[in-house]
């Protein structure tokens, strides 16, 4: 990322949304009931704890405290439907990618039949707004202070390095608002490190392991200090031929700044990139002090601790 303003320090940005969360959340109606015989931990899913019917009731909130931030003048009206980024739904999310729209088998554990179905998205595994509150106040702050335009930008950035390799301009930006997210090697980044490895191959022996992003980065920046050269793959299109891996981008440099600036890529495929970033925390009322449980089902979650 170049010629980009310095960005804004987070922590005055970020006290200033967990206040207008905490006043929209003195606002909500109560007590917000739901039925206790619906928290079930989905199985094939990463679902949060407080799974469907807490779920859909919090995204609902969320949705209202994303429009209170636009309406506060906290953050542009252009985020309340950007339609190049969205939000991971925290129920069906990972199994809508991975299953596809079309994907109709039951699945045992829960009856739900696909991510059509989620009671959260409705379908296609993302919405136009975070759907925590801890996730709107993370996201707010981060917009006010320039690190969403930063992060994204660092994104493209990546995938145009790495497009020798494979990848695709992404489209969408899909963050993922959850706890401890983790970064993970997409695979053209992984297909760059192997050729990396391949090239620097001891005369005896097999190529240097490229198990973790610190032997991945490693491969890299010896295949370049080296001007080694890429071997050419005819079986994979639009690989690098005929060249040296220092007349290539650095694809290293963008995924290190994408972790300097509180994020990880999780994903880089079809025309999406998938964002994590750590919700934020709420000041003084939280979500769950709305709820009344009906415990139908006496199957009640224990309760998130607070922070």
């Amino acid at each position: 990322m170049t010629d980009v303003e310095p960005l804004a320090p987070l922590a005055p940005h970020l006290a200033r949304a967990q206040t207008i969360a905490g006043e929209f959340l003195a606002t909500v109606e109560r007590p917000i009931v739901v039925n206790g015989a619906a928290y079930v931990e989905w199985p094939c899913c990463e679902a949060p704890a407080h799974a469907r019917a807490w779920a859909v009731a919090e995204a609902r909130v969320a949705t209202r405290m994303w429009a209170t931030m636009v309406e506060r003048g906290f953050i542009d009206a252009t985020w309340l439907d950007a339609p190049s980024r969205r939000f991971a739904c925290p129920v069906c999310f990972r199994r809508s990618r991975r299953t596809g729209a079309n994907f109709l088998a039951a699945t045992r554990g829960h009856g739900h039949r696909s991510s059509m179905h989620c009671p959260v998205c409705q379908g296609g595994g993302a919405l136009a707004t975070p759907t925590t509150c801890g996730g709107v106040v993370a996201m707010a702050a981060a917009a006010a202070a320039g690190l969403v335009e930063a992060v994204e930008a660092e994104v493209r950035a990546f995938a145009l390095a790495l497009a020798p390799w494979g990848a695709r301009m992404p489209a969408t930006m899909i963050w993922r608002l959850r706890p401890r997210p983790r970064g993970h090697a997409p695979t053209p980044l992984r297909r760059a490190a192997a050729s990396a490895a391949v090239a620097m191959r001891p005369p005896s022996g097999p190529p240097h392991p490229i198990a973790t992003d610190d032997d991945r980065r490693a491969a890299w920046r010896r295949a370049v200090a080296a001007d080694a050269k890429v071997t050419r793959r005819p079986t994979i299109d639009g690989w690098p031929d005929d060249i040296t891996f220092a007349a290539l981008p650095d694809p290293f440099v963008p995924f290190d700044a994408i972790a300097r600036l509180g994020a990880a890529i999780e994903d880089l495929r079809d025309e999406e990139a998938v964002i994590g970033r750590p919700p934020a925390e709420l000041v003084g009322e939280r979500f769950a002090d709305l709820l009344v449980i009906e415990d139908r089902g006496r199957r009640r979650p224990a309760a998130r601790p607070r922070p």
